[in-house]
């Protein structure tokens, strides 16, 4: 690649639980996906297991997402188009039911 390195497509947060972590890099290989941007973790207990990642809601220019992970939770947006969050809403339903 000319000396140039592949742009991240990670958000200022970028460390994540050991469980979530394959979920996170599974997001971010999808072509669809500009960027994923991780909020700071929040320690609760939860019913999903770690590495579960759930959709809560549509935003303009993304997805809002809830990551599982060991010790608690981590807010996931996820920047895609409007024409592409149907694809990876279904993949993501799919993956974790």
């Amino acid at each position: 690649m000319d000396g140039m390195m592949a742009k991240s497509k990670k958000g200022r947060h970028t460390t994540t639980g050991k469980a979530l972590k394959p979920s996170v890099k599974w997001l971010e290989g999808f072509v669809e996906v500009e960027k994923v941007i991780l909020s700071l973790s929040e320690a609760c207990r939860t019913t999903y297991p770690p590495g579960h990642i759930r959709y809560t809601r549509d935003t303009p220019g993304g997805i809002k997402l809830i990551g599982h992970s060991d010790n608690g939770i981590v807010n996931i947006f996820v920047k895609v188009s409007d024409e592409n969050k149907e694809k990876l809403l279904k993949a993501i339903e799919k993956k974790f039911k």
